[in-house]
């Protein structure tokens, strides 16, 4: 059986983060099904929350961010729907 690893939270480490990065400006790599959006039966059964939007569109204010998925790109671009944001599919 392996042993369950837990990360630090990247918030509690904020100053640390802060220190190796520098003057450098951070790019955030997020994934739709699971990470940004809960796990459902089906894959067309996604949707994107309103909270999740709203700090995707905060982020993309004032840093790269990319969606990645294992999705289609139009499928991807239609879930997602926020202008400013790289998006990255598996398909297409």
């Amino acid at each position: 059986m392996s042993e369950r690893v837990c990360l630090p939270s990247a918030l509690e480490s904020l100053p640390e983060i802060r220190e190796a990065i520098g003057a450098r400006v951070p790019a955030f790599f997020l994934d739709l099904d699971g990470t940004l959006t809960p796990l459902v039966p089906r894959p067309e059964m996604v949707r994107l929350s309103l909270a999740a939007r709203q700090v995707l569109e905060t982020l993309a204010r004032r840093y790269v961010v990319c969606i990645v998925s294992g999705r289609d790109l139009s499928d991807l671009r239609q879930r997602v729907e926020l202008p400013n944001l790289y998006y990255a599919a598996d398909h297409g």
